[in-house]
This record gives C-alpha cells, structure tokens and sequence, in this order.
C-alpha cells in the first residue's frame, strides 16, 4: 500500500484528472492479487465499492453513502465526495493482478477546473 498526503496529477476514469491539495484527503493506491476470472472483474469493482461505502457508514453515523456507477461515491445530493479506479493485469483469461486506486475527500472545496 502507499499513501499520499496530496495529488497534483491523479487520474480518473477515461483520462480525467484528480486532484487534491495536502491534507484535504485520503489518498492510498494498493496492489492486490485476486486471482479471478476475467468475466467477475466489473462485479468484483462494484463489490470493492460497495464495502468502502458500507466502512464509510459505520464510521461516519447518519451519512448516507450512495454509489454512482460505476465505481464513484456521492451524497444523497449528487455530490461526489470519492471515487475508485482499478487497474487489472490479466495473465490468459484471470485477473492475476490489481492497482486499485482510492480517493476520498474529506475536507476539499475547491476543484480544479471546476466551478
């Protein structure tokens, strides 16, 4: 696992850039070894999503944590306050190795590039 304590040039899905100033976050990556059929790789996504959601819950009482597909967090309002990116290595038709990269914003209120 490595953490960082801010991100000038993070990435999201179809090359879209994340960013987050020191301290305003958390911010790990961690490779991971499934070893699962090819064909489970998007369930296995969303399953990783929904239990970063559910510790969200029981650490944080009455915050309701919403998936946005595919694999982003949002508020009840449509807020996106994290979001998820993996990237597997397949080895013939199995998952052999995953990056899985996590964002979450906990104190951030400007975005760069965004209003």
């Amino acid at each position: 696992m490595v953490w960082a304590d801010e991100q000038d040039a993070g990435r999201g899905r179809q090359g879209r850039r994340w960013d987050c100033p020191a301290g305003e976050g958390l911010l790990f990556s961690v490779q991971l070894r499934p070893g699962l059929p090819l064909e489970l790789a998007p369930l296995w996504g969303l399953n990783l999503a929904l239990l970063v959601a559910e510790v969200v819950e029981s650490l944080c009482p009455g915050f309701d944590a919403w998936l946005k597909w595919p694999i982003d967090w949002v508020t009840a309002e449509g807020r996106k306050w994290g979001g998820l990116l993996i990237e597997n290595q397949v080895r013939g038709s199995f998952i052999q190795e995953a990056l899985v990269g996590l964002g979450i914003n906990l104190t951030q209120k400007t975005f760069k590039g965004l209003p």
